[in-house]
């Protein structure tokens, strides 16, 4: 709850009363107390800083990177749920409000917008939610993998079937830690692109390596072994590009297209702290997701980043 006369007194004297009631009730008061905080805090220059922030600009693309210390403080209020900027934004911009889904932050009319902050133009920006990778076909996919892995760490037959590949048997080790395990089922999961070599601390790219050299394993002389069968029939290990195709099209899913292959009318806010600009654009055209090749054929190539609870790709190279 906002207590603070002076702020509410001079959001009166200016006409502002009515926009910030609007949106200041999209916030829960428990949820958001650093918000309230803020608010309640402000007194002389920054009362008026702020009634001066409120509207400032009717749509997105005339929004600038935060320059008073104030906007920098206001831009910097964050939570669970509200990421850097967010808040900024919606004070700013004329008849945005905080939306009331988690699938996007921002609405303008029938304007649905995501907004995103970078360090460095070099940055990946994130454009899935946490959690939401854990919802993927792809990503349920691979736990089943590992899983049965884990079961197979003591079996002397699958054992045997490594025995002459060193490298995928201390691989095969690895990914099968508790550790790790613990990890990818929180969707703590990183990869830079997936035909890139193995790196520290690149799980997918390990994990995609133990898909890759278990396809290779020869299991034509297999005993019966019914934990040895399921694994090696697992379609991701009988084809690893099903599972390149199918992030392409998890990937996709986020930004790109619907449900039912349309493109989706999604807007991406995006705040670089590094050269302190904003870029707004259709989600599409900030993240663009697979490019064809000269067949035709999506570019595998592209996959860039699969990040901690959700899919993150590196800027789009136009965007300097």
């Amino acid at each position: 709850m906002v207590k603070n006369s002076f702020l509410i007194k001079a959001l009166k004297d200016e006409n502002k009363y009515e926009s910030f009631l609007e949106k200041i009730s999209t916030y829960n008061f428990k949820k958001h107390t650093n918000l309230f905080s803020f608010l309640n805090s402000l007194e002389g220059n920054d009362i008026k800083g702020f009634v001066n922030l409120i509207d400032k600009v009717t749509n997105f693309k005339d929004l600038s990177y935060p320059n008073s210390s104030l906007e920098k403080s206001l831009y910097s209020i964050f939570k669970q749920g509200i990421g850097k900027g967010e808040i900024y934004s919606v004070f700013s911009v004329k008849n945005s409000l905080n939306s009331p889904t988690n699938l996007y932050d921002i609405t303008l009319g029938d304007q649905k917008v995501e907004v995103k902050q970078i360090n460095l133009p070099t940055d990946p920006s994130d454009p899935a939610k946490k959690g939401r990778l854990t919802s993927f076909e792809s990503f349920n996919e691979i736990l089943p993998i590992l899983n049965d892995l884990k079961k197979l760490t003591s079996d002397k037959e699958f054992l045997n079937l490594l025995h002459t590949n060193s490298e995928l048997k201390k691989s095969t080790e690895e990914v099968t830690t508790e550790n790790f395990l613990s990890k990818i089922r929180s969707g703590e999961i990183t990869a830079k692109s997936y035909h890139m070599k193995r790196k520290s601390g690149n799980k997918f790219a390990l994990i995609l390596k133990v898909i890759k050299g278990l396809h290779k394993v020869n299991i034509s002389n297999l005993k019966e072994n019914y934990n040895l069968y399921r694994l090696f029939n697992h379609p991701y290990i009988k084809n690893p590009n099903s599972l390149l195709k199918q992030l392409i099209k998890d990937r996709d899913s986020v930004w790109k297209y619907d449900s039912k292959g349309e493109e989706k009318n999604l807007y991406v806010l995006l705040f670089e702290d590094s050269t302190q600009k904003t870029y707004f654009d259709k989600a599409s055209t900030v993240f663009p997701g697979s490019t064809p090749n000269k067949k035709g054929e999506d570019n595998v190539r592209n996959i860039t980043n699969i990040s901690r609870g959700g899919l993150r790709f590196y800027k789009n190279p136009n965007l300097k």
